[in-house]
């Protein structure tokens, strides 16, 4: 960039005619402002390497090279340097023609008020210094964009810039093109393509009024979740307004992946389920033992009156058996109660040891008696040594079952036949 103090308030002049460019030059300086005269385009480009400045005065009719073609080599060099052409060939043409090629002014000789030309020259040479100061500040933005571009580059996390009224992305990270698919940064697309991973659908949903206050000035966070499209996973995304680096308020999404977290979540609403299933079991269980163990309790008074009963009337013949049967039931009730406070006890059962074919003859004589009827058992069980641990309860209920159903099939003879064996573990 070209010193400021080495151009302010001077120009060049460049006119084919001597006389008219030292007349020129003499009423400049006499408003304070500092010449150098070329005749010739060749000179202008010469003198202007040497020293620049921010406004040429030129001619349009020259030998060699004409004005506009001396305005596109120079501008080559300054593209922010202002030209004020002068002619004395005046036409809408040429007028047309200057302002295209980007003319400060336009003037026809000989000009009658210098002062008008003074003024032109001060107003170009202050577009000038506005254009310089543009520049700058678009370099410096380019720069702090690059630096804050880095910046959010490094982040361990996807990030996303918009513009909070069009929604179109002004920056991505590079985590967030990794993330959702971009090869490319997104800069230039729409945020509903990004986000939602399509294009075509109206937006769902859009947390501008949530992020801005009524004058658009930044207002919190706001957090949200979205499924996407394109990757399938579902994220979390935290909006925030801030003020971008060349002023304006833009959005900023930082996007975290929540697919496992998400599956962990409906995994232990699960678990929770299961264990308010287990916990209402366990209140059935504590109500079936209660009421079980009250039964049982009636049951034990039930079967205590039958045997008095049974031993008091031992001499009549019809009521003997009805007794004998009241009290089978009465003990078949109290195996289902016994069940019943095991499954209260959590599967916990009375468990004794016994030796097999002992505990089988045992409760077989008794059903025999009770069940069977004309049915025959047959006893094949052999003589066995070791001891087995089991409930008699659930033993008895077992083969209550099955002579029961033997007799109720009217099967003439059961034949039941066993032992017992030690298995080694494999």
């Amino acid at each position: 960039m070209k010193e400021a103090s080495k151009m302010d308030n001077k120009i060049l002049i460049v006119d084919d005619e001597a006389r008219f460019a030292a007349s020129l030059k003499h009423l400049f300086k006499a408003k304070g402002v500092q010449t150098r005269v070329s005749l010739t385009g060749e000179d202008a480009i010469r003198k202007f390497r040497e020293t620049p400045v921010k406004v040429v005065v030129s001619d349009i009719h020259m030998p060699h090279q004409n004005g506009f073609e001396f305005m596109k080599e120079l501008t080559g060099m300054d593209r922010l340097v202002q030209f004020i052409f002068l002619t004395g060939y005046a036409s809408i043409d040429y007028a047309r023609k200057a302002f295209k090629q980007n003319a400060f002014e336009f003037f026809q000789k000989p000009v009658e008020d210098i002062n008008i030309l003074v003024r032109a020259v001060q107003s170009a040479q202050e577009k000038y210094d506005l254009l310089v100061e543009e520049k700058a500040a678009s370099h410096r933005t380019a720069e702090d964009a690059a630096a804050f571009g880095r910046i959010l580059d490094g982040m361990d996390a996807a990030i996303l810039v918009m513009d909070i009224d069009t929604c179109e992305i002004i920056f991505a990270n590079r985590r967030l093109s990794l993330e959702l698919g971009f090869r490319d940064a997104p800069a230039g697309r729409h945020c509903l393509e990004v986000i939602y991973g399509n294009r075509g659908n109206p937006c769902r949903f859009c947390p501008k009024a949530r992020i801005v206050d009524p004058g658009g000035r930044p207002a919190g966070v706001f957090q949200w979740e979205v499924d996407h499209a394109g990757t399938g996973k579902k994220y979390s995304v935290l909006d925030k307004a801030i003020q971008w680096i060349d002023g304006r308020i833009v959005r900023l999404s930082t996007f975290f992946d929540i697919t496992q977290k998400r599956k962990y979540d409906l995994l232990f609403r699960a678990y929770e389920q299961n264990m308010n299933r287990l916990a209402a079991l366990e209140n059935i269980e504590t109500l079936a033992g209660g009421i079980a163990h009250q039964f049982n309790n009636s049951l034990s008074v039930i079967s205590g009156n039958l045997e008095l009963m049974e031993m008091e009337m031992a001499r009549e013949e019809k009521v003997v058996p009805y007794a004998r049967a009241m009290k089978h039931s009465a003990e078949k009730m109290a195996g289902l109660t016994a069940s019943l406070l095991a499954y209260a006890r959590g599967g916990k059962y009375r468990v004794k040891s016994y030796r097999f074919h002992e505990i089988v003859r045992c409760l077989l004589r008794d059903l025999d008696r009770e069940i069977l009827g004309s049915t025959r058992v047959v006893d094949r069980i052999e003589a066995g040594k070791h001891l087995v641990s089991v409930d008699k309860a659930q033993i008895r209920m077992l083969l209550s079952n099955l002579l029961e159903n033997a007799a109720e099939a009217g099967a003439e003879t059961v034949e039941i036949s066993g032992g017992d064996r030690l298995h080694s573990a494999p």
